[in-house]
């Protein structure tokens, strides 16, 4: 039985694992350890022999090359012709973080929000009048009263404020004589 192998690995890190399994396919047996990766791509790791131990080896390369997703990872020893199956479980691949540089980590709402208040102030990007130069309710931006256009920007502040949890400022004004 396989142990301490992860459930996840990122994305272009190298890892090493060392193991020993049941003494039936002890390396001094002539047997060969391997691990199947597949799932939304695959790998193939053949493990070397380490002072009486399994140490399998994923290099940059083959973590880098594996897509982000859920896998499965199939352990099996070979020795001739004879294959065994001895253990199969999922495996995590994550996105590899220095990859991550251009994401924009905004929310929707706060996307949006930006996008129409630019509009309104006429210094929208090509790329904020993609996003929202869509049809709201049956009517397109371009067609909006100011009065909608503030309305639809009050909407869009209020869930920001509340996806961060604040409540909105509101100011209390009394006037005296």
């Amino acid at each position: 039985m396989i142990i301490n192998f992860p459930n996840q690995l990122v994305q272009g890190d190298s890892f090493t694992f060392k193991t020993t399994i049941n003494k039936d396919y002890a390396p001094g047996l002539g047997y060969e350890l391997h691990l199947a990766i597949r799932g939304l791509g695959s790998a193939d790791i053949v493990a070397t022999i380490e002072s009486g131990e399994y140490v399998l080896t994923l290099s940059t390369s083959v973590t880098a090359a594996l897509t982000p997703g859920v896998y499965k990872a199939i352990f099996y020893v070979v020795r001739g012709i004879e294959r065994i199956t001895i253990q199969q479980r999922e495996l995590e691949v994550l996105d590899d973080p220095i990859q991550l540089s251009n994401i924009d980590l905004r929310s929707h709402e706060e996307i949006m929000l930006d996008a129409i208040e630019a509009y309104m102030e006429n210094r929208a990007t090509k790329g904020q009048l993609d996003h929202i130069l869509t049809t709201i309710d049956g009517k397109t931006l371009q067609r909006m009263t100011m009065t909608e256009l503030l309305q639809l920007r009050d909407h869009y502040k209020n869930k920001v404020m509340t996806l961060k949890n604040k409540a909105p400022k509101r100011y209390l004004y009394r006037f005296v004589r």
